[in-house]
């Protein structure tokens, strides 16, 4: 059986949308992203269906990552999509992202960063998560300082990435 669950990720309700400088879009470069709440119920009918569809369960993290009370079911969702496919970048990303937002987990969360970087060199956001990851480590900037450079070759456009890097370097000897 093949199961095909159709999700939209849109900005998510806390984050003021911004217009590009060229006004032909809504910017959305490091912009906080979201499942619509509405495919919640039909991602977790897919995880039902198909306990073994690597993507549904990190789709369901997803949903789950902004929900009050869900973090321990998010990480679970993502730790699940990591195990049925190892190789699957954003969900090590993502397992990352949970991770750097629990107290004490940042060296599982860089593990995270640092496998998804592996498995696909070209994930921007990935590197972008690891360095900021870095940089709230004693003494890692000049490993943060290679990741923001790699994100600003991939997307040259990033400001956050450029100032953060600027930041670095100002700070640096």
């Amino acid at each position: 059986m093949k199961v095909l669950v159709p999700v939209k990720r849109v900005i998510d309700y806390n984050v003021k949308p911004r217009v590009k400088s060229d006004q032909t879009g809504v910017d959305l470069l490091n912009v906080k992203m979201s499942m619509n709440p509405f495919c919640e119920i039909a991602v977790e009918e897919a995880v039902r269906l198909k306990p073994g569809y690597a993507e549904a369960h990190n789709n369901l993290g997803t949903i789950w990552f902004n929900q009050p009370g869900r973090m321990d079911d998010t990480i679970a969702q993502f730790e699940e999509a990591v195990r049925l496919k190892p190789n699957y970048a954003e969900a090590h990303n993502n397992l990352g992202t949970a991770w750097f937002n629990r107290p004490g987990r940042l060296n599982d969360a860089i593990a995270q960063y640092e496998e998804a970087v592996r498995l696909q060199p070209d994930f921007a956001q990935a590197h972008f998560n690891l360095a900021i990851a870095l940089v709230n480590l004693a003494g890692r900037d000049a490993e943060a300082k290679t990741h923001l450079e790699t994100v600003l070759r991939l997307q040259p456009e990033n400001e956050k990435a450029r100032q953060i890097l600027a930041r670095i370097r100002g700070a640096q000897p």
